[in-house]
């Protein structure tokens, strides 16, 4: 019986979860587009995307679960943006957008370094408006959302 409630309880949250669409975590206010590559906007959930930024719209219409708008990547390198994505109705807007240069970079621990650990002077960088940093954050959450999926069915088959 508590089984039963639980796996009813984990598909109901699973479902609303499902009903809605989504903008991925990686689209965030401050963020920054590659410049001269197509913009890729995208998410998931089912229903219809309109993207728009810098007077240009894109639309996406998703009914498997994910969905992609896509824009020409001709916008001006280190102007501020709105980028406003409306899914199914419900607008979603993010703020100092930019185009400029993307950088991915990995390593071991060697990646760790930070500038404030470095010789260059604090002022030189730390109120600069075009710097922009990303951790790999949604990775991160994506990873522990999958975990807790895979404990609560872990409990519910021992439940059984």
């Amino acid at each position: 019986m508590k089984g039963a409630a639980l796996l009813s309880a984990t598909l109901l949250v699973l479902g609303a979860f499902a009903e809605e669409m989504l903008l991925n975590p990686l689209f965030s206010d401050n963020m920054v587009f590659a410049a001269g590559k197509p913009l890729r906007v995208f998410g998931n959930g089912d229903g219809d995307a309109v993207v728009r930024i810098g007077g240009r719209e894109a639309r996406a219409q998703s009914a498997d679960g994910s969905w992609v708008a896509e824009l020409p990547g001709t916008l001006n390198v280190g102007k501020a943006y709105v980028l406003e994505v409306v899914l199914n109705g419900k607008l979603r807007t993010l703020h100092n957008v930019r185009m400029g240069e993307v950088w991915l970079m990995s390593g071991q621990s060697n990646m760790q370094f930070k500038l404030s650990e470095s010789d260059t002077p604090e002022e030189c960088y730390v109120d600069d408006p075009l710097l922009r940093h990303l951790a790999g954050l949604g990775l991160l959450l994506r990873g522990l959302l999958t975990l807790l999926l895979f404990l609560l069915l872990s409990i519910f088959l021992n439940l059984l």
